[in-house]
């Protein structure tokens, strides 16, 4: 009797508006409708993923490798058109990704000591900020507004850094 393979969920992210989720998994990616329940995109990449995460509710997907036989490096974050079936950009750096938030206009990649802020349409690396240790990958980007504003670890412990990206503003607060 063979025994069913389950894959193991990495990761789980809601879209902007929480209509959808995405599950990245041990061998690709999948995104629900969050009401009705509905399975609605599943991608078999013959590789695991660390995370995945949609563009509000387009065919846009970030996505990091890791995991057992991860898909591609977890330096590297990716961004897949699903109605393309390809990938259309890619971002790399020299240390491992911990997190990353998309938005319309910027992308916020956090790695362990720093968080680097993109601009989505040429991937151009717009500033970055400087935090504390940050394994965990602590960031928040607002998805609604003109300015883009980032919260995340301060350089000082028990201190977070808000970032306003087009004014190039940041104010520590205390936790």
């Amino acid at each position: 009797k063979m025994e069913k393979k389950f894959k193991k969920c990495n990761y789980l992210s809601f879209n902007h508006d929480y209509s959808c989720f995405s599950v990245a998994t041990s061998s690709g990616f999948k995104i629900y409708n969050s009401s009705p329940l509905k399975l609605i995109v599943e991608r078999d990449l013959e590789g695991s993923l660390e995370m995945a995460s949609m563009l509000y509710r387009c065919n846009i997907v970030g996505l990091v490798g890791g995991g057992t036989y991860p898909k591609y490096s977890p330096n590297k974050l990716i961004l897949w058109d699903d109605l393309l079936s390809k990938v259309t950009g890619e971002i790399t750096h020299i240390s491992k990704i911990v997190c990353f938030k998309l938005r319309k206009d910027i992308i916020a990649v956090s790695l362990e000591e720093k968080v680097m802020v993109y601009n989505m349409t040429d991937l151009e690396l717009i500033r970055s900020h400087e935090t504390r240790e940050n394994t965990f990958g602590v960031l928040s980007l607002n998805t609604k507004g003109e300015e883009p504003i980032l919260a995340m670890l301060g350089i000082k412990r028990g201190f977070a850094k808000v970032a306003f990206v087009k004014s190039n503003k940041e104010v520590d607060i205390e936790c």
